[in-house]
């Protein structure tokens, strides 16, 4: 990925020197992407580095885990020994570097090609970052090849950081963070970005008070008040738009009304420049005494992560828009006929309908895997990729449970294995899915509406963890084949009035098993 570089805040020049004192230092922008100082203008201005994307995820996710504005600064001087920093909004964090080789780290590797947001907090290598990004050499066919990696750290809203003279300019570097709600916003066709620039428009009036401690023991302060304006800007590269590229943006602040913005044809197009709304900031106070604000809470995430959690999962979710007749319901030893994709695909629409046969349904509880099962052969452990400490962070925030290494379950939660009959009464072949066929299910009211439960399967036949096979079979014409199918589920099931296993129909309506009396 190439340096995004984004010229955006214009601050004047402040020395951090203040009358008596000795030694001095300077806020300048930092380009995270470029890993480089942006100088100071020549009328004494900075000039911060925005990277990454232009866009905003959607609101939900951002309120939740927030933007990386890519807005970054140093705090450079001669002697620092310690930075201390406050935010007023939002909170810092930093980026490092490194570079990881497959074969002389392959575990390393491994993690890093699996890594994901959902697993921050999780992983022996990477488990302390909210970000990892690959920025050099993934996918080049070499297996030996060097990959660069970003990793970004949250470190909270107030910062007190020792400084070495070894430090390369990453660690003295800080981005601004922010998920502050930014109102009723959405892009439109006049203003593409405009939820992203009511995000900067959170920062407007706030501010950042850095102060730098010195090996003479001095000390000296700055506060920066942010704002935001339409800056002038222009595209490098056509991929710019989507952080591959580079966007320069130019300290002139512009009249948007006068320029396109950055989808017009001229822009995407010929690389004519458009405006861009983002942040600046001024020096509002330089002062030589200590940081001013307590510290009682700094680095408040450099030792720890901030995780993404899961939302927990309604353990009985209604299904809309369906009703499950009583003379749809039949007793366990009787049969049901439903309808299922020819080609075992529920999702697709132009499947031929074949008529499965399902009878004598039994339901055994075990504490334990069933068959002799070990975790290792479960679909929960391939799915996962073996990764059970990233499952049981699932299982546990959706659900309440977690396996254990000998495949217990905590307690309130059981493994229910469901086996049935099923024969195929059409002329053809029949693709059978059997994890899509069938729920745990909870009869509502008398009018037929119910409720699924939830649960997670974990093995089925057919499935071969080994191979990942498939959780499928075949069925020919006539054939009967016994089929079984491993939930873990919560132990209400057998509170229940009227627990049921529900048959989904390809084509037609719902049909279940009454399961009360095998509880």
């Amino acid at each position: 990925m190439c340096a995004l570089v984004i010229a955006v805040a214009l601050i004047p020049l402040g020395t951090g020197k203040a009358p008596g004192v000795s030694q001095s230092f300077s806020v300048q922008a930092y380009a995270s992407g470029t890993r480089t100082l942006v100088p100071p203008t020549e009328d004494g201005m900075i000039v911060f580095d925005r990277s990454g994307n232009l866009t905003t995820a959607d609101k939900d996710w951002y309120l939740r885990y927030g933007k990386y504005t890519g807005c970054m600064f140093t705090v450079k001087g001669e002697g620092i020994v310690r930075i201390q920093a406050t935010t007023s909004a939002g909170m810092f964090y930093r980026n490092s570097y490194e570079t990881v080789n497959g074969r002389d780290d392959p575990e390393r590797v491994a993690e890093l090609s699996l890594w994901k947001p959902t697993k921050a907090g999780l992983g022996e290598y990477y488990g302390l970052y909210e970000d990892v990004e690959i920025v050099d050499g993934f996918g080049v066919p070499d297996p030996d090849r060097d990959i660069t990696v970003k990793l970004t750290k949250m470190l909270g809203s107030t910062i007190d950081l020792p400084i070495d003279e070894q430090d390369d300019s990453d660690a003295k570097s800080f981005g601004l963070w922010t998920n502050a709600d930014y109102g009723d916003v959405a892009d439109s066709a006049e203003s593409p970005l405009a939820n992203t620039d009511a995000v900067f428009d959170t920062f407007d009036g706030q501010t950042i008070t850095v102060t730098a401690y010195f090996e003479d023991g001095s000390c000296a302060t700055q506060t920066i008040e942010l704002h935001t304006a339409d800056f002038k800007a222009q595209m490098d590269d056509p991929d710019a738009f989507y952080g591959y590229g580079d966007i320069t943006i130019y300290p002139e602040i512009v009249d948007r009304s006068t320029m396109p913005n950055v989808y017009a044809p001229e822009v995407t197009e010929d690389g004519a420049c458009f405006w861009l709304h983002s942040l600046y900031g001024v020096i509002v106070d330089e002062t030589e005494g200590p940081h001013p604000y307590p510290l009682d809470n700094a680095n408040e995430w450099l030792n720890d992560t901030v995780p993404f959690v899961f939302d927990r999962a309604n353990t009985f979710e209604p299904v809309e828009n369906a009703v499950i007749g009583e003379d749809s319901i039949c007793d366990p030893s009787s049969s049901v006929i439903v309808s299922v994709p020819e080609n075992g695909s529920w999702a697709s629409q132009d499947s031929e309908p074949r008529e499965l046969e399902v009878a004598n349904l039994r339901l055994e509880r075990s504490a334990q895997l069933p068959f002799g099962l070990a975790v290792e052969d479960t679909i929960e452990y391939a799915g996962y990729r073996g990764d059970m400490a990233y499952a049981n962070k699932v299982s546990e925030e959706q659900m309440g449970y977690h396996i254990e290494d000998d495949g217990s379950l905590t307690s309130g939660f059981s493994y229910r294995t469901v086996t049935f009959e099923a024969t195929n009464r059409s002329d053809g072949e029949v693709l059978l899915y059997t994890a899509a066929l069938g729920d745990l299910a909870v009869l509502d009211d008398n009018e037929g509406h119910f409720s699924r439960m939830a649960s997670r399967m974990m093995w089925t036949t057919g499935f071969d963890a080994a191979t990942n096979s498939g959780w499928d079979c075949v069925l020919a014409p006539g054939e009967t084949r016994e089929l079984s199918v491993v939930y873990v589920v919560s132990d209400e099931l057998d509170e229940q009035d009227d627990p049921l296993f529900c048959l989904s129909s390809y084509q037609g309506d719902s049909v279940a098993f009454r399961i009360k009396s095998l509880l």
